[in-house]
C-alpha cells in the first residue's frame, strides 16, 4: 500500500485520538475529579504495602469497583454525547483504565537494573510475584472494559483482526477464547517445575478443554474457515502462496493435499518429527504428483516457480519498483539457465576437478554481472544481497545445483569435497 493511500486513514485516526484527548481534557477541567477510591489508591500503591495497613473488606472492595465503573461509565457517556466515534471513545477509556498498570510497570522498570539487550526483549526482569500482579491488573482491565463496552470492547483490534471473517459477535467470542487459553498456557508454562509426567498431563487436559470449547463455540463451517486461515498448514502455505497468483479454488486444492501430508509427517515448530526418510521422500513425490493433477501442468509450473526464494524476492522487487515485464522474465530465467550451465560444466569429461571448480566460480561471477546489467547496479546489488540469488553460493563453493519441486536447492560437488557455506 502506498503512502498516499495510508495518509487519509492515518489522518482520520489522529483526528479521532485528538478529539478524544480534547474531550477528556475538557471533562477533567469542568468537572471536579472524583475522590480517589480505595481501589484507585490500591492500584497506585507500592507492590508491598506496610503490613500494619488493614486489608480492605469484601464490601469495601465491591463498593470501590462499583465506584470506578460508575466513573468510567459517566466519562464514556459524556464522550459519546459529544459525538465522538465509538472506537475513539473506547480508546480513550482504555487509556484511562490502563493507566495504573502502566504506571506500575514503569515503576518496576525504574527499580530494576536493566538487562543487556541480548538477554531480554523487555530490557528488565520481574519476579513471579510482580508478574502475577501485572497479570491481575490486566485481567481487571479486561473485565472493566467488558462491563463498559461488552465482550468485544475488551478486545484490541489486533486480537480481533484474525477472525474478521466471522460475524462480529462470533469473532469477539473466538478472540476472547483464544486470549483466555493463551493466558492459561502461559500460567502453566510459568508454574514451578515438578513431575514431568504430571506437567504433561496438565497440558494434555488443557488442550482437550480448548478443543471442546472451540467445538462448542463454532459451527463446523466456521471451524473449517478458521483452519483455512490460522492452522499451521495455512500459515506455512501463506509464504508459498504469496507469489502465486492463485484462485480460492486452487488454494483449497493445495491446502487439502498439504494438510493430509502434514498430518502424516507432522512438525513441531521448526523441527520435523522423524518418521523415516524413505516414507517421507515417497510421500513428497506423491504430493508433487497430486498437486500437478489438481492444478494442471501449466498452473503447477507456476506453483513450482512460486516456491523458489529467488522468485519470491523478484516478485517483491517488482511490486516495490514496478519492474518491466521483460526484466522480470529475464531474471526469472537466470536461475534455471545457470543451473543447466552448472550441470553441463560438472558433466564435461574434458575438464578436471579444479578446472570445473574454476569454471563454476566464473559462471557465478558472470551471472552476477548479468543481474547488475539487467537491474542496474544499485537494485542488482540489493537483489543479490537479499538472498534472491542464494543459489549462486553453490557455484562459489565449487558445486553444480538444481532446484527441488518444493523450491529448495540441491548442490552436487565436482570434487567430492564441498566446503561449507560462508
Amino acid at each position: 500500500m502506498t503512502c498516499a493511500m495510508k495518509t487519509p486513514a492515518l489522518a482520520s485516526v489522529l483526528l479521532a485520538v485528538s478529539l478524544a484527548a480534547n474531550a477528556l481534557l475538557a471533562w477533567l477541567l469542568f468537572h471536579r475529579a472524583p475522590e480517589p477510591t480505595p481501589s484507585t489508591l490500591a492500584l497506585n500503591a507500592p507492590a508491598h504495602p506496610p503490613s500494619a495497613e488493614p486489608a480492605p473488606t469484601k464490601a469495601t472492595t465491591v463498593a470501590s469497583a462499583r465506584s470506578a465503573t460508575d466513573s468510567h461509565a459517566a466519562l464514556r457517556d459524556r464522550l459519546l454525547a459529544l459525538g465522538l466515534p465509538a472506537e475513539a471513545v473506547r480508546a480513550a477509556i482504555r487509556a484511562v483504565i490502563e493507566a495504573p498498570r502502566r504506571a506500575r510497570d514503569r515503576d518496576l522498570r525504574a527499580a530494576t537494573p536493566p538487562l543487556p539487550w541480548w538477554q531480554g526483549l523487555h530490557g528488565y526482569r520481574v519476579t513471579p510475584e510482580q508478574e502475577n500482579d501485572l497479570r491481575d491488573l490486566r485481567t481487571a482491565e479486561r473485565e472493566e472494559m467488558t462491563r463498559l463496552f461488552g465482550r468485544a470492547g475488551a478486545l484490541t483490534a489486533a486480537e480481533l483482526e484474525p477472525y474478521l471473517f466471522l460475524p462480529p459477535d462470533r469473532a469477539a467470542d473466538l478472540a476472547a477464547l483464544e486470549r483466555d487459553y493463551t493466558d492459561l498456557r502461559f500460567e502453566l508454562a510459568q508454574a514451578v517445575p515438578g513431575d514431568p509426567t504430571a506437567a504433561a498431563e496438565r497440558r494434555r487436559i488443557l488442550e482437550n478443554e480448548y478443543t471442546r470449547d472451540l467445538a462448542a463455540l463454532l459451527t463446523p463451517e466456521e471451524r473449517t474457515a478458521r483452519e483455512l486461515r490460522t492452522s499451521p498448514t495455512a500459515q506455512k502455505l501463506a509464504t508459498r502462496l504469496a507469489s502465486f497468483d492463485g484462485t480460492e479454488a486452487e488454494f483449497r486444492a493445495v491446502y487439502d493435499l498439504q494438510i493430509s501430508f502434514d498430518e502424516k509427517f507432522p512438525s513441531t515448530g521448526m523441527t520435523v518429527v522423524l518418521t523415516g526418510a524413505e516414507p517421507r521422500t515417497l510421500a513428497e513425490a506423491k504430493l508433487a504428483e497430486d498437486l500437478r493433477a489438481a492444478l494442471g501442468a501449466d498452473r503447477y509450473a507456476a506453483w513450482q516457480l512460486a516456491q523458489r526464494e529467488d522468485y519470491r524476492t523478484l516478485v517483491d522487487l517488482q511490486r516495490r519498483f514496478a519492474l518491466p515485464p521483460a526484466t522480470v522474465d529475464a531474471l526469472t530465467k537466470f536461475p534455471l539457465e545457470t543451473s543447466a550451465a552448472s550441470g553441463r560444466i560438472a558433466a564435461d569429461p574434458s575438464l578436471n576437478s579444479q578446472q570445473k571448480v574454476d569454471a563454476l566460480k566464473a559462471l557465478a561471477q558472470e551471472t552476477r554481472n548479468q543481474v547488475r546489467t539487467t537491474l542496474g547496479t544499485n537494485l542488482g546489488d540489493a537483489y543479490l544481497a537479499s538472498g534472491g540469488a542464494h543459489w549462486l553460493s553453490s557455484l562459489d563453493r565449487g558445486g553444480s545445483f538444481s532446484f527441488t519441486p518444493t523450491g529448495g536447492v540441491t548442490t552436487r560437488s565436482v570434487t567430492n569435497r564441498l566446503p561449507p557455506p560462508k
